[in-house]
C-alpha cells in the first residue's frame, strides 16, 4: 500500500494505491475499528451475541453506548469481536469499499479506468507506481485507487 499524488493544472490529487484483496480488507478494517461509534446501531447488534437481552434491547444499548464518541470504540469492537471479520466483510458488501477509502466520492477505479479518466498509458503508471513503491513489478490487475482528502 502506498500513496500515489497526481499533479495536474496547479491542482494536487491523492490516492491511496491498494494491491490486493488483503490491503483492502486491512485499510477498511482499521477505519471501522475507529469509527465503530458512527455505525448504525441495528447494523452492530446484529454481530453481538446478546445471551440476556432481545435485540432491540441490545441495539439501543449499543445506541447510548455510541453516545460516548469515540471512546466507545474499544468496548464496541470487543463485543463484536468473535464476528469481526464477517462484521467487515458485510460493511464492504452494504456499502463498498470506496465508502470507506475515497472519502471525496466514494469511488474505486482499478488500475485500467485510472489510466483511461487520467490519460496514462498503462506501460508509465505502472513505471511511475513501481517507482513510487522502491518495488519491482507491480501487478496491474490488482491496483485499486481511492481519492483522499
Amino acid at each position: 500500500m502506498f500513496y500515489f499524488v497526481f499533479t495536474a493544472q496547479n491542482q494536487s490529487t491523492e490516492f491511496l494505491v491498494l494491491e490486493n484483496e488483503q490491503e483492502v480488507l486491512e485499510e477498511i478494517s482499521n477505519y471501522a475499528e475507529n469509527m465503530l461509534f458512527c455505525f448504525n446501531p441495528n447494523f452492530i447488534a446484529y454481530y453481538v451475541d446478546f445471551d440476556n437481552f432481545d435485540f432491540d434491547s441490545g441495539a439501543r444499548s449499543i445506541s447510548m453506548v455510541q453516545g460516548l464518541g469515540e471512546e466507545a470504540n474499544p468496548l464496541l469492537k470487543a463485543a463484536i469481536s468473535s464476528q469481526w471479520d464477517e462484521f467487515i466483510k458485510d460493511v464492504i458488501h452494504f456499502d463498498g469499499a470506496g465508502s470507506f477509502l475515497s472519502m471525496v466520492d466514494g469511488e474505486e477505479l482499478f488500475f485500467t479506468e485510472f489510466c483511461e479518466i487520467f490519460g496514462f498509458k498503462d506501460v508509465k503508471l505502472k513505471e511511475l507506481l513501481a517507482q513510487a513503491k522502491g518495488s519491482g513489478e507491480i501487478d496491474s490487475a490488482a491496483l485499486r485507487f481511492y481519492q483522499q482528502q
